[in-house]
C-alpha cells in the first residue's frame, strides 16, 4: 500500500524543485530551498516501508541503476540526439561536457539529483541495518547528529587526502554520499515518532538555521541565502532544509484529508507524485528552451503542466503500446520500470 504522506511530500518536492528552475524572486528561491533534502529524508521513509532484507545487496543495486540511471540515460541520449539535430553548434553538445552528463557530475547540469540518489541507494541497505539494531531512537537521533558532526569538522581534513588529479569526482562522492545518507538515515526514523517528536526536532534544526544566519549576517552585514552551503551540502543549508522537511510531514496529514475531499487535486498530486522521475527529466529540455526573462509564475507552471503532460503521453503510450502487447513478465517489469514512474 502506498502511504499518501509521502505521496503528498514527493508532490511538494518535486514541484518546488521545478519551481526553483524558473528563476523564481530571492526570497521565495530561499524559502523552497529545501526541495533535495526532503526527496532524500522521503526515499528514507518510503525505503523502510518497501526494502526486502532478504534480497541480496547486488539484486538491490542492480533495481536501483536500472532505475534512476537506465531512464536518465534513455532520456539524454534522446535529448542529445535531437539537439544535434536540431542545433549542431549548441555548447551542450561538447564532447566532455556530453561526457560528464552521463556521469551525472555536472555536464548540462541538473543531473547531479540523480547522482545523490544513486550514492544514497548504495549506502542504503547498510543504514538500514544500522537503524534496525538501534537501542532506541533518541540514540539513534543522537548518532546521526554525532556523526554529521564529525563529517562537517573533517571536511577540512579529507579535503588533502582526496586524489588531487580527481578531486572533483571524489568530492562529488564523498561530499555527497555521507550528508545525505545520514538525511536519508533520518528519514527512515520519522514515520515512527510522534508529531510532537518531529516537531521538536524540526525545531531544532531551525533553531540552528536561525544562529548560523545570524553569525553569518554579523560577519557579513547581510542575510546570507543556504543556497551557498548547497554546493556540496553543509549545516547551514541542511538544518534549514530540514527543519522545513519535518514540518511538512508534520501537517502532511491533516494536508492530505483536505486534498483527499478534491478528486481532482487528489489525482494531479498522486500522479506527479508517483511519475516524478520522468516529470523532472523532462522539465530539463523546457528549462533550457524557455526564456529566461518569461516571468516566473507563468513559467513555472508551464514547466510543470507541459512536463506532466508529456510524461502523462508517454506513459499511456508505454502501457498501451509496449506493455499490453509483451506477453514476458520480466520484461514487462523492466519496460514500467525504465519508461514509467
Amino acid at each position: 500500500m502506498r502511504n499518501h504522506r509521502i505521496d503528498l511530500l514527493r508532490f511538494i518536492g518535486l514541484v518546488t524543485i521545478v519551481f526553483a528552475h524558473a528563476n523564481p524572486p530571492e526570497t521565495l528561491f530561499q524559502l523552497r530551498n529545501y526541495d533535495v533534502p526532503l526527496m532524500v529524508l522521503i526515499s528514507g521513509m518510503s525505503f523502510g516501508l518497501a526494502f526486502k532484507p532478504q534480497e541480496s545487496y547486488f539484486q538491490y543495486v542492480w533495481k536501483r541503476i536500472k532505475r534512476l540511471v537506465f531512464p536518465t540515460w534513455i532520456f539524454l541520449t534522446g535529448y542529445f540526439s535531437i539537439l544535434f539535430l536540431v542545433k549542431p553548434t549548441s555548447e551542450n553538445l561538447d564532447p566532455s561536457k556530453v561526457f560528464d552528463t552521463y556521469c551525472l557530475i555536472g555536464g548540462i547540469g541538473f543531473v547531479w539529483i540523480i547522482r545523490v540518489f544513486l550514492l544514497v541507494a548504495l549506502a542504503a541497505p547498510f543504514i538500514y541495518r544500522i537503524f534496525q539494531r538501534r537501542k532506541s531512537d533518541t540514540y539513534y537521533l543522537i548518532a546521526l547528529l554525532i556523526a554529521f558532526a564529525i563529517y562537517e569538522a573533517a571536511r577540512p581534513i579529507m579535503d588533502p587526502l582526496l586524489p588531487g588529479r580527481f578531486y572533483r569526482e571524489a568530492s562529488a562522492i564523498v561530499y555527497y554520499i555521507i550528508p545525505y545518507s545520514l538525511v536519508f538515515g533520518l528519514g527512515l526514523v520519522v514515520p515512527k515518532l510522534s508529531a510532537r517528536r518531529n516537531s521538536f526536532l524540526g525545531g531544532f534544526f531551525l533553531l540552528v538555521f536561525g544562529a548560523i544566519a545570524i553569525h553569518l549576517w554579523q560577519a557579513q552585514d547581510i542575510f546570507v541565502g543556504t543556497q551557498a552551503f548547497k554546493y556540496p551540502p553543509a549545516t547551514y543549508y541542511l538544518s534549514y532544509a530540514v527543519g522545513i522537511s519535518l514540518f511538512w510531514w508534520v501537517i502532511s496529514d491533516v494536508l492530505w484529508k483536505v486534498i483527499e475531499k478534491l478528486s481532482i487535486l487528489r489525482s494531479g498530486v498522486l500522479f506527479i507524485a508517483q511519475n516524478s522521475m520522468w516529470i523532472y527529466l523532462w522539465h530539463i529540455p523546457l528549462v533550457k528552451a524557455s526564456s529566461e526573462t518569461m516571468p516566473f509564475f507563468p513559467k513555472a507552471i508551464m514547466l510543470l503542466v507541459v512536463a506532466s503532460t508529456i510524461t502523462a503521453i508517454q506513459s499511456w503510450l508505454v502501457h498501451q503500446i509496449l506493455i499490453s502487447r509483451t506477453q514476458n513478465i520480466q520484461l514487462k517489469k523492466n519496460l514500467r520500470s525504465l519508461l514509467t514512474g
